[in-house]
């Protein structure tokens, strides 16, 4: 409270607040909720929208296995690099040679929000650095090697990225949405338009478009000598 006070907030005219569903913060008795209703009786918690989406987002994942299996070959990729300066940097030029530009991996991290989305975009981004990249760490039979092979071999085959495509497509507007959710300007006049504009940018999700997707990305591939495998392979 001393915290509050120092920067002119008087606990006791707060109306209301939100945190995510962490005990530490919105707990009924230790928490930071219980603290701030000792001053304020008649406080309002409301649980953070954008949080609630990231749950919701985390939970229809984990209970389809194909999207499960996809995010799971994403945090195997940023860990095959995060932890290695020198896999770290193999990336980052093949990257540059390939795309013209480089971004980091990002763990796919289930308590932390958009990190799903930002997690596919990058992966779908430079998918054929990626491969490339992974065809050059197999090739240099170090410790990891077969690790990466595997990887690889995840990555050629055409169902994964087809998966990888329709996730960027359909994470895009739910990543939208959150950021929508988080910014001050957010009221709920403008976050009920922006949540039905979401749900229908997702009923009107084009087939075409993912096709499209893939088959610029193959493309991109074969160019590059990446040999690519049907899900039958």
């Amino acid at each position: 409270m001393r915290a509050l006070n120092s920067v002119g907030l008087n606990p006791g005219h707060m109306v209301a607040v939100a945190f995510d569903g962490a005990a530490n913060m919105s707990g009924k008795k230790g928490g930071v909720q219980a603290l701030l209703k000792e001053h304020s009786a008649n406080l309002i918690y409301v649980q953070c929208r954008s949080h609630l989406l990231q749950l919701a987002l985390v939970r229809a994942a984990e209970r389809c296995a194909p999207v499960k299996r996809v995010l799971a070959i994403i945090n195997k990729l940023y860990a095959m690099f995060k932890h290695s300066p020198k896999r770290l940097a193999v990336l980052e030029g093949v990257q540059c040679a390939v795309d013209g530009t480089s971004h980091k991996l990002i763990q796919a991290g289930s308590t932390r929000w958009l990190s799903y989305d930002g997690s596919i975009a990058v992966v779908h981004k430079h998918y054929t650095a990626i491969c490339l990249s992974l065809e050059s760490i197999y090739a240099d039979a170090t410790d990891l090697s077969c690790d990466a092979g595997g990887l690889l071999l995840e990555l050629r085959n055409v169902q994964t990225l087809h998966l990888i495509c329709i996730l960027q497509n359909i994470f895009q507007p739910l990543a939208r949405l959150s950021r929508a959710l988080q910014t001050k300007d957010a009221n709920i006049s403008t976050s009920v338009a922006l949540i039905k504009a979401t749900i229908k940018g997702i009923k009107d999700f084009s087939s075409e478009a993912v096709e499209t997707d893939v088959a610029a990305t193959l493309s991109k591939l074969k160019d590059a000598g990446v040999r690519m495998t049907d899900s039958d392979s």
